[in-house]
């Protein structure tokens, strides 16, 4: 976070993030309450910032050598689940902890 202010120390967030066109423009008034990077920051409605939650390491991705995509799922307002999607298979987490369950065989599929 990089504050546009002339002392180092902002109380006031209010005006967001300036583009930096506007980085020069001291004789704005929202000038004292912008930022010139806000990244990984809430702005709260009083005006202060504070860094978003992040993610925990739970366990590593089933394929490394392919990319992998982490994606939220809230199947309702009391269960989230966190899809790990790679290259041909799709991994369930909740509570901080894989979905487990055992392997199943399909043996054949009857189109009803």
């Amino acid at each position: 976070m990089h504050a546009l202010s002339n002392l180092g120390l902002q109380a006031s967030f209010n005006s967001g993030e300036w583009a930096p066109s506007l980085f020069a423009r001291v004789d704005m008034t929202k000038w004292k309450s912008g930022a010139a990077l806000l990244q990984n920051f809430f702005v709260d409605y009083r005006g202060g910032a504070t860094t978003r939650p992040g993610t925990k390491y739970i366990l590593r991705c089933y394929d490394s050598s392919h990319q992998v995509r982490l994606i939220s799922f809230q199947a309702s307002f009391s269960v989230t689940y966190i899809l790990e999607f790679g290259q041909n298979y799709i991994r369930f987490f909740n509570n901080g902890a894989p979905v487990l369950e055992t392997a199943k065989v399909i043996t054949g599929i009857k189109s009803g």
